[in-house]
C-alpha cells in the first residue's frame, strides 16, 4: 500500500471522509492502514465519528506530519471524533501521529501523539473551538532553553510537548502531561520517587516555569492508577496558551517532600533509649527527658524537655514542635523543617565569632523571629575572660562609630538601627572591654578575642520577604534567616531581580587609627561567590562555596524589584561550618592574587572560568563586579569597562585574551602576582598561562611568580593581558620569539621570559664586538659605548634556545 502525502497546496484544508487509505468500518467509523504524510501547510481534517490508528505498513510506517517551525502539517479531528489507537499509554508502535494532531471544539480529548517508536499522548481541553494544535518530540527540552525559573528544580531530559495555538485561534487549554512504562521519562528521577514533587513545567520564552499541576490519582489516558512509572500529571487552570506553547515533566525545586506522619512509628524518648525504634521522617518523635544528638522525626513532642545539638548535628522535623523545651544549638548545629506551615521550635543558638580585634565589625543576621536587638545589651558573652556590664558590643551611635548598623541603600551610608529585621543584615562591633583593650582606649588594638553570640528565640521557618531597592552601584545587606546554611544558588536563581552573586566580608587587618580615630579597614574587601566559583580575600583564608551559615549576613545587588525572598527550599540539612569551600566540577577556571612585596598585608585575587553556560559578556549567575575598598585590586576588565572580580567566559579557546587591570593607591612599590587553584583544562600541562606586560613588550610564563613595579595609580585597564601558549607551541622557539634588545641612549637592554646566559653582538659585517656574560637574568642593561650603525645580538637562553635580532644604535 502507497502513503499518501499531503504536500503545500492553495487551500491547505482538505476534508475526507472515506479514502482509499482509510477504510470504512460501518456505523460511521475509519480506520487507518496506511501510511499517511502531511508536509509543511498541510492540514488533513476527519469528520467521522470515530476513527482508529490500527497496524500501518512498513519501513514508512505511521501516521506522520512535518514538524517544521511555524509552518508544519496537522491532522485535525471534528469535535465529534473520537479517536482510539489501538493501543494502551503503556504501549509503543506507530499506531499514533508522529507528529502535530489539531483539536477543534471544547470536548477533552486525548491527542494521539508519539515520536521515535514513544506513543506520549496529551490530554487537551480547550476553552473555545478556534483549536489547538500539539506534538510530541522525544528530545531534550534544553533545545527549547536552558533557564530554570525558581519554581523549577530539574526538568526532563529525554521529552516535551508543543501545544499552542494554531495561527488565529485564540484558544487556552488546561493539559494533562502523561508518562508510561515504555517512555522512560524519568519520573522517579525528577521527583525524588515521591509524585507530590511532580509539575509541568512551562516555556516562557525566558524560562521554564512550574505551571500549577496536580498528579491524577487515575491517570487521564486509560484510568489506570498513576505511578511512578505510569501515569498522568493534569494543570489545575486553563493554561495561558500566547504564553507558554513547550511542556515538560518537571520536578519542583530540591525541597524534600511533605513525608506522611506513620501512626505505627510513634516512638518515645525515656533519656535511655526510643520506645520504638529510632525515629525517621514518617514518625512522631516524643521526648519525656533531654535528648542530645542528631534527630529526625515528622513531628516532635519536645513537653518541657531540650534537645542538645553539637557542631555539625541535625534537627530535622517535617512538621511542627509542641511543647515549652528548647532546641540548645551549638554555632554550627542546624534546624531545618519542611512545611513552611508548621510551628516552629524554641531555639538557643550560640554563634562563636571569628577571632577578632577591638572595634573589629561582625555581619549577622538573626535566625529568631522578632526584634533581637535586645539581646545584644542584656546578654553577656564570654570566652573564658572577663567582660564589663552591657555585654561586649556597641549598640548607640556615640562619636558615629556605634553600632550594630544597618545599611540603607537610599541615603548611601551607616545607619544605627532601632530593631533587627529577619532577613535583613546588620553589623555590630567590639567595645573597648577586656581582652581586647586593657586600661584606657588611646592605643592601637592588638589583642584578639572570640565572642560567643546567643540567639534566643522562636526559629524563623517558612517563607521570609525582606524589601529590596534597586541600585546601579549600592549593594543590599542580607542575611540567612533560618538556623541552619542556606543554598545561595537556589536563593539567586528563586530571586531573579538580585544580580547573581554573594559577598561576604571580611577584615584582616586593624582598623586605622589609635582609640576612637579607628575609623577604617586599611583592606577591607569581599569574597565573592557565584556559579563559576570565588574568590578570596587574603592568602590563608578560604573560598566561599555557596552555602551561607546560619545567622550569617552577606551582600547582594538588587538589579530589579522590590523584594528578595527566602524559602524553606534552600536550606540545607549541612554545610553550616562556614560557607568557605566549593566543590564545583566541569569548569576550567585558574585564580589569579596580587600582593605588594613591603609586607602591608595588601592582597587582591580574580578569578577567570570558562564554561559552556556562560558568554563573552556579563552574566547573572556567573559573573561578578568589584566590590572592594583594597588600596590594592586586581581584576578582569570587560568590553564595556567593568572591573570584573569573577569573570565567566564561553568554552575555553587558546587564541583568547584576557584583559586585566589594577588599582594602588599607596605609594610606589614592587608588586607580585601568582596563579593558583588551577582547575579542568588548566590542572595539567596541556595549556601554558602567560601575562603580557604592553608596557615593556614582556610575556611572563605564570608557572614562576610576574614581579613588577607600579607607581600609586588607579583603574590601569591597559597594560595587561592574559594569554595561552598550548604545550606543541610551548618550545624554545616560542620563547626565543619572546626575547627583546634594544639599544637606546648608549645603553643596551635585554629581558625575556626565561633567564639569559649570554649575549654576544657582532657588527654588520659579522665580527664579534662584544660578549656580555648574563648569569640567568631575565633582564639585563648595560652601557654600549660603539657607534651608530646596525648590529645584530645573539642572545643565549637558559633552556638551550637562541634568539637573534637586528639593532640599531643612533646617537
Amino acid at each position: 500500500m502507497k502513503t499518501f502525502t499531503l504536500k503545500n497546496i492553495s487551500n491547505p484544508v482538505i476534508f475526507i471522509a472515506l479514502l482509499a487509505f482509510i477504510i470504512p468500518l460501518g456505523n460511521a467509523q475509519s480506520s487507518s492502514y496506511g501510511n499517511i504524510f502531511v508536509a509543511d501547510n498541510g492540514q488533513m481534517h476527519v469528520f467521522t465519528t470515530d476513527f482508529n490508528f490500527m497496524t500501518q505498513v512498513a519501513p514508512a510506517a505511521g501516521t506522520k506530519t512535518s514538524r517544521t517551525s511555524a509552518s508544519y502539517g496537522s491532522i485535525s479531528f471534528a469535535d465529534a471524533v473520537l479517536v482510539s489507537t489501538t493501543n494502551s499509554a503503556a504501549e509503543s508502535g506507530e499506531k499514533y501521529i508522529d507528529g502535530y494532531f489539531r483539536k477543534y471544539g471544547t470536548t477533552a480529548i486525548n491527542f494521539p501523539i508519539g515520536n521515535s517508536s514513544i506513543y506520549a499522548p496529551v490530554r487537551v481541553v480547550p476553552t473555545d473551538a478556534t483549536g489547538v494544535d500539539g506534538a510530541y518530540f522525544r528530545s531534550n527540552p534544553t533545545t527549547v532553553g536552558t533557564v530554570l525559573d525558581a519554581t523549577v528544580g530539574v526538568i526532563s531530559a529525554v521529552e516535551y510537548w508543543n501545544i499552542l495555538r494554531p495561527s488565529g485561534g485564540t484558544s487556552n487549554a488546561r493539559i494533562s502531561l502523561s508518562w508510561s512504562s515504555t517512555s522512560a521519562s524519568t519520573v522517579a528521577t525528577l521527583t525524588t520517587s515521591s509524585l507530590a514533587s511532580l509539575t509541568i513545567a512551562g516555556w516562557n520564552g525566558t524560562s521554564w516555569v512550574a505551571i500549577p499541576s496536580a498528579y491524577d490519582v487515575n491517570s487521564v489516558i486509560d484510568n489506570s492508577s498513576t505511578t511512578l512509572t505510569s501515569g498522568s500529571i493534569t494543570s489545575t487552570s486553563n493554561v495561558d496558551l500566547s504564553t507558554y506553547k513547550f511542556f515538560t515533566l518537571a520536578g519542583k525545586p530540591n525541597c524534600s517532600p511533605l513525608v506522611a506522619v506513620n501512626a505505627l512509628k510513634a516512638t518515645t524518648w525515656n533519656g535511655t533509649s526510643w520506645s520504638n525504634g529510632v525515629p525517621d521522617l514518617e514518625a512522631a518523635a516524643t521526648l519525656t527527658a533531654n535528648f542530645s544528638g542528631n534527630l529526625s522525626c515528622n513531628t516532635l513532642a519536645m513537653g518541657a524537655f531540650n534537645v542538645t545539638l553539637a557542631n555539625g548535628q541535625l534537627l530535622e522535623i517535617v512538621n511542627g514542635v509542641t511543647g515549652t523545651g528548647k532546641v540548645i544549638m551549638a554555632s554550627e548545629a542546624s534546624v531545618v523543617q519542611r512545611n513552611s506551615a508548621s510551628v516552629a521550635p524554641a531555639i538557643e543558638l550560640t554563634k562563636l565569632s571569628r577571632s577578632l580585634l577591638w572595634r573589629d565589625y561582625i555581619f549577622y543576621g538573626t535566625p529568631i523571629s522578632g526584634n533581637f536587638l535586645g539581646q545584644l545589651t542584656t546578654n553577656t558573652w564570654n570566652q573564658g575572660q572577663s567582660f564589663v556590664a552591657g555585654g561586649s558590643f556597641e549598640i548607640n551611635n556615640a562619636n558615629g562609630l556605634g553600632g550594630p548598623f544597618e545599611y540603607i541603600v537610599n541615603n548611601g551610608g551607616w545607619n544605627a538601627i532601632l530593631q533587627t529585621t529577619t532577613g535583613k543584615g546588620f553589623i555590630a562591633m567590639i567595645k573597648a572591654n577586656a581582652p581586647w583593650v586593657a586600661g584606657t582606649a588611646t592605643t592601637t588594638p592588638s589583642n584578639t578575642g572570640q565572642v560567643n553570640f546567643k540567639f534566643d528565640g522562636t526559629a524563623n521557618n517558612g517563607n521570609v520577604v525582606v524589601p529590596v531597592s534597586s541600585h546601579a552601584t549600592k549593594f543590599e545587606f542580607l542575611a540567612n534567616p533560618y538556623p541552619s546554611a542556606l543554598d545561595a544558588q537556589k536563593f539567586l536563581v528563586g530571586n531573579a531581580n538580585l544580580d547573581g552573586a554573594v559577598y561576604f566580608w571580611t577584615a584582616k587587618t586593624p582598623r586605622v587609627g589609635p582609640g576612637t580615630n579607628a575609623t577604617t579597614y586599611t583592606n577591607a574587601d569581599y569574597a565573592v561567590w557565584t556559579l563559576a566559583g570565588a574568590t578570596n580575600t587574603s592568602p590563608i583564608s578560604q573560598k566561599p562555596d555557596g552555602k551561607i551559615a546560619s545567622a550569617q549576613g552577606f551582600r547582594v545587588r538588587a538589579a530589579s524589584g522590590t523584594t528578595a525572598t527566602f524559602t524553606n527550599c534552600m536550606r540545607l540539612t549541612s554545610g553550616n561550618n562556614n560557607f568557605f569551600r566549593q566543590a564545583t566540577t566541569s569548569i576550567d577556571r585558574f585564580s589569579m592574587n596580587i600582593q605588594d612585596t613591603n609586607n602591608t598585608g595588601s592582597y587582591s585575587q580574580m578569578l577567570v572560568a570558562y564554561m559552556p553556560e556562560a558568554t563573552a559578556d556579563y552574566d547573572r549567575m556567573y559573573d561578578a563586579e568589584r566590590f572592594s575598598s583594597s588600596p590594592l585590586q586586581l581584576y578582569s576588565v570587560l568590553g564595556n569597562g567593568s572591573k570584573l572580580s569573577i569573570n565567566a567566559k564561553p568554552a575555553f579557546i587558546d587564541i583568547d585574551r584576557v584583559p586585566i587591570g589594577f588599582s594602588n593607591t599607596t605609594a610606589d612599590q614592587t608588586f607580585t602576582i601568582t596563579i593558583e587553584d588551577k582547575e579542568g583544562i588548566f590542572a595539567g600541562n596541556d595549556i601554558y598561562v602567560f601575562i603580557y606586560d604592553k608596557l615593556n613588550n614582556v610575556y611572563h610564563d605564570m608557572s614562576i611568580p610576574f614581579t613588577f613595579n607600579a607607581n600609586a595609580q588607579t583603574n590601569v585597564n591597559d597594560r595587561f593581558e592574559i594569554v595561552y601558549q598550548r604545550n606543541a607551541l610551548h618550545n624554545n622557539d616560542f620563547y626565543a620569539n619572546e626575547v627583546l634588545v634594544n639599544i637606546k641612549d648608549n645603553m643596551l637592554t635585554a629581558k625575556t621570559i626565561v633567564g639569559m646566559v649570554q649575549i654576544e653582538i657582532f657588527d654588520i659585517a659579522g665580527r664579534k664586538i662584544q660578549v656580555y656574560n648574563v648569569d640567568n637574568a631575565k633582564t639585563f642593561s648595560k652601557a654600549f659605548n660603539h657607534a651608530e650603525g646596525v648590529y645584530i645580538a645573539k642572545v643565549k637562553l637558559e633552556n638551550g634556545s637562541m634568539s637573534t635580532q637586528k639593532l640599531i644604535n643612533k646617537k
